[in-house]
């Protein structure tokens, strides 16, 4: 998630809208607490290790970059973007993925995807999904490399429920395996819960996640019903990242659009493409390539409400 705009003027009440990202940043960091302490306990120490990673690189990298751009970095690097960024790349990925293409990925999100297009604030694709999305299509091989979910077992890679899903079909649903991969289910909770503290802190509002579930639920329950999927909606909306796009990453109000009927459009729309990429693209969890695509649309749902509104008044 990326909010606001760096230091480069005056917020609301004089003050500096450095201090505005930090009032928004810094709670939603707080509510990715649950998820990451469930995911290491479940995966081990190198999701921390992948943290410390994300927090530091991306810290000099959002420095180094500021600083050529002369802006004052010192305290627009410690707004708390770069770090949500990072986190939100470091909970996505495997915790043994090496580090220089971990690094990578977060450089192209900070880089490019962020300070290409002027910095936080101006960015118009979230700067995660991006980065994820880098990573994807770069190293598809490393992201498959999920160790087994126990403290036990740390030499053994699995498949994660979604990429079993995607090679195994309806034989996985019907295994063992299914049932007893608590893991990620648990993982999914934890972001339910991370959620709820946003909401709770009106760190976020209500509009977007229910229009992206209620889009998610929709598409999936149709392509079931049709027999065009093999996953139910519950599958959909607890298996991946469903539940950490509902609040953490779809609520971004700079890569959301602004009006209302638009961003319950967009909420909707998001939902749906993650369901179509899952069932009939090449990617088992399709959540970075729905955002970007709904992020490319969302300037022109607000430019058609706009323009309802406009022949409504004429």
């Amino acid at each position: 998630m990326n909010h606001a705009e760096p230091n480069t003027g005056d917020g609301a009440g004089g003050l500096p809208l450095s201090v505005g990202v930090r009032a928004l940043m810094w709670p939603v960091v707080l509510a990715l607490l649950p998820a990451l302490a469930v995911q290491a306990w479940f995966f081990g120490a190198g999701v921390l290790g992948n943290v410390l990673v994300a927090v530091c690189a991306g810290w000099l990298l959002e420095a180094f970059v500021l600083k050529v751009r002369r802006h004052r970095w010192r305290v627009a690097s410690t707004d708390g973007s770069v770090v949500i960024t990072g986190l939100l790349i470091a909970l996505a990925v495997p915790p043994d993925m090496p580090v220089w293409q971990f690094v990578l990925g977060l450089a192209f999100a900070v880089l490019v995807a962020k300070h290409c297009y002027g910095g936080v604030g101006r960015n118009i694709f979230n700067p995660a999904m991006v980065g994820y999305a880098f990573l994807i299509v770069s190293f598809p091989a490393s992201l498959t490399a999920w160790p087994l979910a126990s403290s036990m077992v740390d030499a053994t890679t699995a498949a994660t429920p979604l990429t079993a899903l995607r090679s195994e079909g309806s034989a996985y649903i019907l295994s063992s395996a299914w049932a007893e991969d608590r893991a990620f289910l648990s993982i999914n909770a934890a972001y339910l819960v991370g959620g709820m503290i946003l909401l709770w802190m009106r760190a976020c509002t209500l509009d977007l996640p229910v229009a992206f579930i209620v889009g998610l639920l929709l598409a999936s329950s149709l392509t079931y019903a049709t027999g065009a999927g093999d996953w139910t909606p519950w599958m959909h909306l607890t298996t991946g990242a469903s539940l950490c796009a509902a609040f953490f990453i779809v609520t971004d109000p700079v890569t959301a659009p602004n009006l209302p009927v638009a961003r319950l459009a967009f909420g909707v729309l998001t939902g749906a493409l993650i369901v179509a990429i899952r069932e009939f693209g090449d990617f088992p969890d399709g959540v970075a390539f729905a955002v970007l695509l709904a992020n490319a649309a969302g300037p022109a749902l607000d430019e058609i409400e706009r323009r309802i509104h406009a022949r409504g008044g004429a």
